[in-house]
């Protein structure tokens, strides 16, 4: 498929498949699929900056925090309540691994309490993605 240059089509196959791919610990390979897509197309959609940040957290943590920030603007655009849910978790698991400085979660701990207020509760079957 990449190599047809169809990257819609890959986009679109990365999207549905990534969250079976890293249950099943192949977060590499969605990794390397992710990377023959052109970079403007993964930071457009909300998902593939998703799975971008959670395969460059995976390997060190600190780098995911800008794509699952772009993740979350982007799903909060769109109101997708359980894609702000996932790349807020994505984002606040990182300082577990980088115990160093705690300062940026200040702006996010706020914007928990906002995604609470608006959408109470997160329904892990309502995102077939992840």
């Amino acid at each position: 498929m990449s190599e047809s240059g169809d990257h819609q089509a890959l986009a679109e196959l990365l999207v549905e498949r990534a969250g079976a791919l890293a249950r099943q610990g192949r977060l590499a390979t969605v990794e390397a699929w992710l990377r023959v897509l052109p970079s403007e197309a993964v930071g457009r959609s909300a998902w593939l900056a998703y799975w971008f940040g959670q395969c460059e957290s995976a390997r060190h943590p600190s780098a995911g925090r800008a794509h699952l920030e772009r993740a979350y603007a982007l799903f909060k655009a769109q109101d997708d309540a359980a894609g702000m849910y996932l790349a807020w978790a994505g984002y606040a698991d990182t300082f577990f691994y980088v115990w160093n400085r705690f300062e940026p979660l200040d702006g996010w701990m706020s914007e928990l309490q906002e995604l609470r207020r608006r959408h109470p509760e997160f329904r892990a079957g309502s995102s077939r993605r992840a």
